[in-house]
């Protein structure tokens, strides 16, 4: 589409619409996650559909995008001097939160492991700020928060006449885009994806980014941080909060929170940035390790100097952030495992038909005994409408089967880290969580097709495995791993985790003019 359609045209005080819909037709070509390996039946499959209609189309393409071999580091340029005297004073840095970014339960509250554990890391240099935005569905359950935010109720407030008018002419670009957009779809391509739909969710993201960026923008006009920081941005929270730190000239950064890979809509396949970047996006994407940086590369080039990246690592949450109460869990815990050759962590994804399945149930039951299994539930598995299975369920379904050699309460509650630091291997169907084990050197299987597109260069490079979803394939190819130079090689250019990178990032971003 951006080959064919000028998509950059429709914008308004330069700030384009073209991300928003980008958002918009991701959801609406989101697969069903149903097919399993070696089930390649292309009618159960949306974006299989899709592939078939338009595989003899991509000739009309004819993208021509400068390469950048590897992450330069003067993307950021580190500036001695400074117009707002940032070498004078603490930097300012907000942090923005949401309600899913807690998924941690701590005594003292819930906690933020992307947003909480930079705010802890940038303390000592930085007067920190963090304000959380209330969204519709939170859960009353996890409003106490180790780090206390400043709450935001967004606020409708579109009735001056000046929001209006901004409103009704980015509207009226939104739907002009969306009408190129099915024309396309129609004549070049022969599908229709609902234009009416289209403009009905796309002109709701748009009014709830503006809600979000009116909401805030008084208050960073007040506190005027050098910086805001938040996780997931590539929605309409995000959006608002973008574009309020654009309005405001203060630099956005998203923080990496997951793996990103070839396929993220959101990090890949920009072939026509404007020079001036994308006020909705980011202003710089902090990012976890070099494998990172390579798929935004190809779109970050020379022809714009808005948006960069900066590999400032993850931070491990160690059993120095547990309170008194978790270090008991934690250590009886240890204690359970002393007696075991292996210990297997399985990551559960959000729903359940690809949770808690019959083939790992029979993997963990037909397991050499020396084995334990740590069996981790999702975070979010309870919230929003998502069906996968927490705790309780897992309990259930595994002592019916009078399977013992198991934990799941304490393997997901405790933080992410400190579980990974008691395990030996990782098996999940196609959780980022590959990328969390892989800071600690831990391999990965994987157990459903998606991996093969989600994660192909790791499993090429055999840093992870693929195999299918069958009791023996898992048992084996945890059995069969070995430590191979491609493993150790992969897996420090997938995260870095030093404590002078994070310093690194935090210098090269306060002192950096933009």
């Amino acid at each position: 589409m951006e080959q064919v359609i000028d998509v950059n045209k429709y914008c308004v005080e330069n700030l384009h619409v073209w991300p928003i819909l980008r958002t918009v037709l991701n959801g609406l070509m989101e697969y069903d996650g149903n097919f399993q390996l070696g089930d390649r039946s292309r009618n159960k499959n949306q974006l299989f559909k899709l592939a078939d209609l338009i595989s003899n189309k991509f000739e009309l393409v004819n993208v021509s995008l400068p390469e950048i071999s590897e992450a330069k580091p003067d993307l950021i340029s580190h500036q001695q001097t400074s117009s707002r005297g940032k070498l004078d004073r603490k930097p300012v840095v907000c942090f923005i939160g949401r309600t899913d970014d807690y998924t941690l339960k701590l005594q003292s509250g819930w906690f933020s492991p992307i947003i909480d554990s930079w705010y802890k890391t940038l303390a000592p240099k930085c007067h920190n700020v963090k304000m959380e935005i209330l969204e519709p569905q939170t859960d009353l359950e996890i409003q106490s928060r180790t780090i206390p935010p400043l709450l935001i109720s967004p606020q409708s407030n579109l009735l001056s006449r000046e929001n209006l008018l901004l409103f009704k002419a980015l509207k009226k670009q939104l739907d002009l885009l969306i009408q190129d957009i099915h024309n396309f779809n129609l004549k070049e391509l022969g599908i229709n994806l609902a234009p009416e739909g289209f403009y009905q969710i796309a002109g709701t993201m748009l009014q709830s980014s503006m809600v979000i960026r009116n909401s805030v923008t008084p208050i960073l006009s007040g506190l005027n941080p050098d910086v805001i920081m938040m996780g997931c941005s590539y929605y309409y929270l995000g959006y608002g909060i973008q574009w309020a730190a654009s309005d405001l000239e203060i630099v956005g950064v998203e923080l990496q929170h997951g793996y990103i890979g070839e396929h993220h809509y959101a990090y890949n396949a920009f072939t026509k940035i404007p020079d001036s970047g994308y006020r909705l996006l980011p202003k710089v994407f902090n990012l976890w390790g070099e494998k990172s940086v390579s798929p935004m590369s190809s779109w970050l080039s020379n022809s714009q100097n808005y948006h960069k990246t900066i590999v400032g690592g993850k931070i491990l949450l160690t059993e120095e952030l547990l309170d008194e109460a978790s270090l008991v869990k934690l250590n009886h815990l240890k204690k359970r495992i002393d007696n075991y050759q292996k210990v297997v962590l399985i990551s559960l994804q959000a729903h359940e038909h690809i949770s808690l399945t019959e083939n790992l149930i029979l993997a963990i039951k037909n397991s050499p005994p020396q084995w334990y299994w740590l069996v981790r539930c999702h975070p979010l598995s309870s919230r929003s409408g998502r069906n996968g299975h927490n705790p309780i369920s897992v309990m259930n379904i595994l002592s019916q089967r009078s399977i013992k050699h198991y934990e799941t309460d304490l393997a997901s509650s405790l933080p992410l880290d400190v579980i990974l630091s008691l395990c030996d291997h990782h098996v999940t169907y196609f959780s980022s969580v590959y990328l969390e084990a892989m800071a600690q050197r831990i391999p990965t299987t994987f157990i459903h097709l998606a991996a093969d597109i989600l994660f192909r260069e790791p499993i090429q490079m055999e840093a992870a495995f693929l195999v299918k979803n069958e009791p023996n394939s898992i048992i084996n190819s945890i059995s069969n791993f070995t430590v191979t130079r491609a493993f150790s090689n992969f897996a420090t250019e997938e995260v870095e985790n030093r404590r002078e990178v994070h310093d690194q990032f935090l210098n090269r971003l306060i002192l950096s003019e933009y």
